[in-house]
């Protein structure tokens, strides 16, 4: 994965967030803006375009997470969605999903896959 793509990290859990950031950085990307929130990260519609990769945690299929997934991949984002619930696929079509707990090898996978997918 190029090193100069910019990633959206929308993650509530604040060591959860820290390990992504960890795994992301040491494969090379540097660029991350991280959100504890959906409402905050929904407070940036203005700026969602900027970013060339999201990752976003869904709880049991939140709304704000499926309006949010929608907008970024409008926008033309490429995004992975996390959540412990592996029934969510269906709730956001175009979006890579990444089953939680997962380590370093499948977010990474999840990465590369939702890029080729706007690529």
């Amino acid at each position: 994965m190029p090193q100069a793509i910019r990633i959206l990290l929308v993650e509530e859990e604040f060591l959860v967030s820290l390990d992504m950031q960890d795994i992301l950085r040491e494969a090379g990307m540097t660029e991350i803006d991280t959100c504890r929130t959906m409402a905050e990260a929904a407070a940036m519609h203005d700026r969602l375009h900027d970013y060339d990769l999201a990752i976003i945690e869904a709880q049991f299929g939140a709304p704000l997470a499926v309006d949010l997934a929608d907008k970024l991949l409008s926008a033309g984002v490429a995004v992975v969605v996390t959540s412990a619930d592996g029934n969510l696929g269906a709730q956001f079509p175009g979006a890579s999903m990444l089953e939680k707990p997962f380590d370093a090898a499948a977010l990474l996978a999840a990465c590369r896959i939702a890029r080729e997918g706007v690529s």
